[in-house]
């Protein structure tokens, strides 16, 4: 049922609000909106109320009933607009194949999930937000000091812009899902929303209605987009359909000015519902669009629109509704304009691209797994479409000039010259985002250059054309979905189960790297050393180096003082993580995550041991001594974490093995299981008995797994951050050589099956009850000796 209601019911839920919505804002104007721009200006408008609820404690947690109220008037007062409208089915059914193509990784899965896992790690923070905001607004005192408040303070104190976080946060709680299983929905409607603009764009240069719906639908899914789509870029896509309804806006201007100063609430709502997205930098379209509105009003026929009184009323009215709707962007008008700057040179971060990214992606074709490389084997096809593409592009802008068609010339006009303009300015990151929200308008120049053809009776060549194109974009998709990674669905599930049942017990150490404790974990404030947001306290490891971003760290590796501070430990279970120190308590041991209390011992002193992948070694008796010498001083006593040794096959054991396949390469750190292949790995167990065999790393398509010829399960769809290890198998072993023997298959459609995977290692822990894994045994301070040489996880002083 959660699945159903995240992917259809709550898509449909925002669909019904916006079309209330956007009914409220025709009514207002004077009935001026076609149909299929009333539901993209009603999400418009239900942008601009969550954030003005959001912009306040005291609205904040009315944002949910504003939605639905806005919506429920917008149908009262539209009723009589409601029944003569005659839905466009082909705009309907663009906007539907959009939506399914858009969510269609999620869709085939089966399971509720978020795609484009670790990619774009700032998805946790935006889901955060998208809880945080709407609930207690920029009021962040009342979060402990942590990793968790540091960044709701960097990301939202300081006007970050939030509007697709407010929408999300406010129509999610109508539904009763988890914000973080409505990711993934929400931003595909977002791109469903830009059908509207696109294909009203088109019909007002009559291409006819299935040419505009099919061009419309491929407009809103540029292989560009769609990537940022499988990403969860949240302000792109947010702002993307108000980008385009400027110039739908653009458009119905003489309308616009017919029906009135009313009517400025329309433009007034599209512009303040990007700025909620995007902030101030959504003001060059706005301001390109305006002058393109008065060099339109200029050179026109109707003489009427050009009365300077009547121009200033209507402006004065935009104006007014503008700053009104956008409030808590134009407020602290300071804060906005340095988060504007975002499209700065001064900004030289390039966030997770790989290399800059192509002007010619712009034309929406780009045949690999990701937009961030090259495409892989197919750079000639990938640029003949292109090539293409430019051709169609260039007849779309002819057809504009010899149709006279102004208005639609001009914002495509207004589109090039921002592009032109802000990358002058921009750096990589803000030059990619640049590309994403102008591709749309250069497809709609590439489906006019098609329509071009075909009216010039050249059928033959408009179909082949067109079709081409339609194919590299499809085909582009189909690429990024089979390469989507999704995130594991159980893992998180019992992970926001920990947040809700230990709830208020902060702050909490997180010693793995994983940005999405922030989001399960709200009420604990998570703080973890990776973390870029961390607290000065766990900012340097045990030898005082700093901690590294995205770094996962063992618990001996950090200062014993700074792990004192936190109430709980939440951890990952692996294989070679080493026991929290003896005053924390085993409270919780789940199938993925262990939860670890402190209690009212004191920690006097505490000598780690331990290698790689392996938790346990021997103390040297002078260490020993010294720490019992000090619990004698203190009054106290000795402890220690015992616990049987592992057998691990490392990278380098890994990289020795000869005979394997020759696509099953040395990275950095792994063995690259790139192509369906097999490998053979051979350990030797000192003694009989049951273990758990863990794989580290990170597996998309199913590997299966056997231990001497006889299967014991397969590891798919299980990837994290720094450390990561796939679910471990119980196997029975014997004292002596036994065989590992890996195998992938080759792919199918299946979403994700493209994902990389990549082997660290191997370990072979014995298997153990939780109760004795967490135990902590005591010796007589007189008896110290004994654990000279002792094979342990650690040794303390306590009292």
């Amino acid at each position: 049922m959660e699945f159903v209601v995240a992917v259809l019911g709550f898509p449909a839920l925002l669909a019904v609000l916006a079309v209330g919505a956007g009914l409220l804002a025709d009514r207002v104007a004077g009935g001026v909106l076609p149909g299929v721009l009333v539901p993209p200006v009603g999400l418009a408008l239900l942008v601009s109320v969550a954030e003005l609820c959001a912009y306040t404690t005291a609205t904040a947690p009315l944002t949910p009933v504003a939605l639905a109220v806005v919506a429920v008037v917008g149908y009262a007062v539209g009723r009589a607009r409601l029944r003569a409208m005659r839905p466009d089915l082909w705009a309907v059914g663009a906007a539907a194949a959009v939506y399914l193509v858009a969510i269609a990784p999620v869709l085939l899965s089966g399971r509720v999930t978020v795609a484009g896992y670790l990619l774009d790690t700032t998805v946790a923070f935006h889901l955060s937000g998208s809880d945080y905001l709407v609930a207690h607004a920029r009021d962040f005192g009342r979060v402990p000091e942590s990793a968790y408040r540091t960044m709701l303070e960097n990301y939202f104190g300081n006007q970050y812009p939030t509007g697709g976080q407010t929408l999300l946060g406010g129509t999610g709680r109508l539904v009763g899902v988890d914000r973080i299983w409505l990711y993934q929905p929400f931003v595909s409607i977002l791109l469903a929303t830009c059908v509207g603009p696109l294909y009203h764009l088109a019909r007002t240069v009559t291409v006819p209605r299935p040419l505009a719906a099919a061009g419309a639908a491929l407009a809103a899914t540029p292989a560009l987009v769609y990537a940022y789509a499988q990403m969860g870029a949240i302000k792109e896509l947010t702002a993307l359909p108000f980008v385009l309804l400027l110039g739908s806006a653009l458009v119905l201007l003489p309308r616009l000015l017919d029906r009135g100063p009313r009517a400025a609430v329309v433009p007034a709502a599209i512009a303040a519902a990007g700025v909620g997205a995007i902030g101030f930098a959504f003001l060059p379209w706005v301001g390109a669009t305006a002058l393109a509105g008065v060099v339109l009003i200029v050179v026109g026929d109707r003489r009427d629109l050009r009365n300077p009184r009547r121009l200033a009323g209507w402006a004065a009215v935009l104006a007014a509704a503008l700053v009104l709707l956008a409030l808590p962007t134009f407020g602290p008008a300071g804060d906005s304009a340095k988060v504007a700057k975002s499209f700065n040179t001064g900004i030289t971060d390039p966030g997770n691209l790989l290399q800059p990214l192509h002007n010619a992606q712009i034309f929406g074709v780009w045949l690999d797994g990701t937009h961030r490389i090259d495409p892989q084997g197919k750079v000639g096809q990938t640029y003949i479409l292109i090539g293409m593409g430019v051709l169609a592009a260039l007849l779309g802008c002819v057809f504009l000039v010899r149709r006279r068609r102004l208005a639609l010339a001009l914002f495509v006009g207004v589109m090039g010259v921002v592009w032109f303009v802000l990358t002058r300015r921009g750096a990589e990151w803000t030059d990619a985002k640049l590309l994403v929200i102008t591709s749309p308008m250069v497809m709609l120049l590439v489906l006019l250059g098609v329509e071009s053809l075909r009216r010039g009776e050249r059928q033959v060549e408009a179909a082949l054309l067109g079709g081409l194109i339609a194919f590299g974009v499809l085909a582009s998709n189909a690429y990024t979905y089979h390469d989507t990674n999704l995130q594991p669905t159980d893992r998180y599930r019992e992970l926001m189960d920990v947040g809700e049942r230990f709830a208020g017990l902060t702050p909490t150490l997180t010693p793995e790297f994983d940005e999405f404790y922030f989001y399960a974990l709200p009420d604990m404030a998570a703080d973890g050393p990776g973390n870029s947001q961390r607290t000065a306290r766990i900012a340097a490891l045990r030898d005082g180096t700093p901690a590294a971003y995205g770094a996962s760290y063992d618990l001996d590796q950090l200062p014993p003082a700074s792990i004192q501070h936190y109430r709980a430990i939440v951890s990952r279970r692996r294989p070679d993580t080493s026991r929290p120190p003896a005053n924390f308590r085993l409270v919780e041991h789940g199938d993925y995550y262990d939860v670890w209390r402190r209690s009212s011992g004191i920690v006097i002193g505490h000598v780690p041991a331990g290698a790689a992948l392996d938790a346990t070694s021997r103390v040297a008796c002078s260490s020993v001594r010294r720490l019992a010498m000090r619990a004698r001083t203190a009054r106290g006593q000795l402890a220690y974490a015992a616990r049987p040794r592992t057998v691990a096959v490392t990278y380098a054991d890994l990289a020795r093995i000869k005979d394997r396949p020759v696509s099953w390469g040395a990275v950095p750190g792994a063995i690259a299981l790139a192509t369906p292949g097999a490998m053979d790995i051979p350990v030797r167990m000192p003694e009989t008995g049951r273990y758990r065999l863990w794989l580290g790393g990170d597996f998309g398509r199913p590997v299966v797994v056997s231990v001497d010829r006889s299967r014991v399960g397969q590891v798919e769809g299980q990837s994290g951050n720094d450390g990561n290890y796939a679910q471990p198998f119980d196997v029975e072993l014997t004292a002596g050589r036994h065989v590992i023997h890996l195998y992938r298959g080759g792919g199918s459609l299946a979403p994700g099956n493209g994902t990389p995977s990549r082997l660290t290692s191997i370990v072979l822990e014995p298997e153990r009850v939780p109760a004795e894994a967490a135990r902590v045994r005591t010796v007589p301070l007189s008896d110290w000796r004994s654990l000279c040489g002792r094979r342990v996880d650690w040794v303390e002083a306590i009292r």
